[in-house]
């Protein structure tokens, strides 16, 4: 079993560019069920949550739960 932040680092250890592999992760399964409008993106009237990342490794570095 594997997990999506597994596959998004294995997108971009493949030469997935890291944005393609982010936008991926999180707009489409959001899109997918109809939640873009509020989910897997950030911009005015979505949720602000938010997992920053290591550069060198994408490991979780911090998760900002926001509010919308």
């Amino acid at each position: 079993m594997t997990n999506l932040m597994d596959c998004m680092k294995a997108a971009v250890s493949m030469g997935i560019p890291l944005e393609t592999a982010v936008r991926c992760a999180i707009y489409n399964p959001a899109k997918s069920i109809g939640v873009e409008n509020l989910h897997g993106r950030i911009a005015p009237g979505a949720y602000g949550d938010c997992v920053l990342l290591s550069r060198e490794d994408l490991a979780v570095k911090k998760v900002i739960l926001g509010e919308r």
